[in-house]
């Protein structure tokens, strides 16, 4: 994936992925922002990789002294946790629908089992 410009607000869109293992933005990828925003499209898992992409981000923006590292979630309107939840739109291209997010639940529990980290 490559960085691209949002058409409608002429806003930068940055992509994280890179040949290197760092797991931060470029020092030329931090110059060009003031303040991060993270729309997390999340499935309820506690090691969802897109978690550990705003981790990766926030301790990059404290590093960089952006904006304090202040972090603020807004909680989704109407939202309570007695509510049967649905995907509306794929969170990643691997999280299809909601047989997908249980799958990977339970296959990242026995992969990290087997690797002998658990969390």
């Amino acid at each position: 994936m490559s960085d691209s410009v949002d058409e409608k607000t002429g806003v930068p869109i940055l992509s994280l992925y890179s040949d290197d293992d760092t797991h931060s933005p470029s020092a030329e990828s931090m110059a060009q922002f003031d303040t991060l925003v993270v729309d997390m499209q999340d499935v309820g898992l506690r090691y969802y990789t897109y978690y550990l992409s705003m981790y990766y981000l926030m301790d990059a923006c404290a590093s960089a002294g952006k904006n304090s590292c202040k972090l603020t979630v807004i909680p989704c309107k109407n939202y309570t946790h007695q509510m049967k939840t649905s995907i509306i739109r794929n969170p990643s291209p691997n999280i299809k629908d909601m047989r997908a997010v249980y799958l990977y639940a339970s296959t990242c529990f026995a992969e990290e089992i087997k690797l002998g980290v658990l969390f």
